[in-house]
């Protein structure tokens, strides 16, 4: 399983995941040819193959989720008999909601309310704070974050389309709250006090060397259940919600060691 992670840690994952599915069918037709079982347990071994490959090859826990249904969903959609038009209908949501996750390693996280009230009281108290969301999703954060707080203002980026039409529909009211489309890598860190992160373990030492070069004195990153590896936070939330989660926050300038 280590093999395989050093092996395919750098493909993009979309070839990876069908190089795993293609690979988990193979084995399972050369087994089920030479021990002629049903061709049902065909269709479970598959899945639990791609499961584990996908486990090996270091994927993250909803990819290997979407490893084991992948092929048995397949088989059911075309039982169904469905019109083309409906898989191209279902791919396109999935691509405008998940766009991240294909190019970069993010998937669409949702920032719970005990989390964003649990942000709420560990932000600072000046007036004119100015906060980011990097990687606003449809707007969970920035809607709690703006309601409490009419004295602060409240920028996020998001580039997933769907998400991103949804998050304007429901801030397109806020008055202290701006959500564009973009690339949170463009965004120039400096102009907040606050940068906030729900990303994935992947960007989050490219997000480190980011805040590092950017963020000023007196400036808090602060990232959702990630770490950045090698680099205790300053402080850690307990936010007290079923998943455990947890706030993790750095304060600039950053002391050497």
């Amino acid at each position: 399983m280590i093999v395989l992670d050093t092996l395919f840690a750098r493909l993009p994952l979309p070839l990876l995941a069908a190089l795993i599915q293609f690979v988990a069918l193979c084995v399972a037709l050369l087994l089920w040819w030479l021990l002629a079982f049903p061709w049902i347990w065909l269709v479970v071994f598959q899945a639990v193959l791609a499961c584990m490959l996908a486990r090996g090859a270091g994927m993250a826990w909803w990819w290997q989720l979407i490893q084991l249904a992948f092929f048995p969903l397949l088989l059911a959609a075309q039982s169904l008999a469905l019109a083309p038009s409906w898989y191209f209908f279902i791919f396109f949501i999935l691509i405008t909601i998940f766009y991240n996750a294909a190019r970069e390693r993010v998937p669409l996280y949702c920032t719970g309310p005990r989390t964003v009230q649990a942000l709420l009281r560990h932000l600072p108290e000046r007036e004119g704070l100015r906060l980011l969301d990097a990687g606003a999703g449809w707007g969970s954060v920035l809607a709690g974050l703006s309601r409490a707080r009419p004295d602060a203002l409240f920028d996020g980026v998001e580039n997933a389309p769907l998400s991103f039409f949804l998050g304007q529909m429901r801030l397109a009211c806020r008055r202290n709250v701006r959500l564009a489309y973009g690339d949170l890598w463009r965004r120039n860190f400096a102009e907040y006090d606050v940068v906030y992160a729900f990303l994935s373990p992947a960007v989050m030492e490219r997000l480190w060397r980011k805040a590092q070069g950017e963020m000023r004195p007196g400036s808090v990153l602060i990232s959702n259940t990630f770490v950045v590896p090698g680099v205790p936070a300053d402080k850690v939330v307990e936010v007290g919600d079923r998943r455990g989660a947890r706030l993790y926050c750095w304060y600039f300038p950053v002391k050497d060691a």
